[in-house]
């Protein structure tokens, strides 16, 4: 069968678009991609500065610290012994745990 034919005016999309001329579609490579972004759909927190070991640090040493005020201040009695006593040192393991991972990626990024 043959071509349809074409018609002799231009067509008013080529004009206004040329053909090399397509809009971009956006892209997102992840919702961390654009920190506000991050906060505007409630997908985390951002704090500029404190990123990646800093937040391990921080926590780290927050959750060390917290173990510590809550035996402290926790009052000895027989009944809540033993279970104190394992919760203080899950919490002591993960705050270690936690510096443990920071000090490592600070050791990537100053290459030792």
């Amino acid at each position: 069968p043959p071509p349809p034919p074409q018609s002799a005016a231009p067509n008013l999309s080529s004009i206004l678009l040329p053909h090399h001329h397509h809009p971009k579609k956006k892209s997102s490579s992840g919702v961390y991609s654009r920190p506000s972004a991050a906060i505007e759909r409630g997908s985390g927190f951002f704090v500029p500065g404190l990123e990646g070991s800093r937040v391990r640090i921080l926590f780290g040493i927050l959750v060390l610290i917290l173990a510590f005020v809550n035996h402290v201040t926790a009052p000895l009695t027989e009944l809540n012994t033993s279970g104190q006593s394992v919760s203080e040192a899950v919490a002591a393991f993960y705050g270690v745990l936690l510096l443990v991972q920071a000090f490592s990626e600070v050791g990537k990024e100053r290459g030792f």
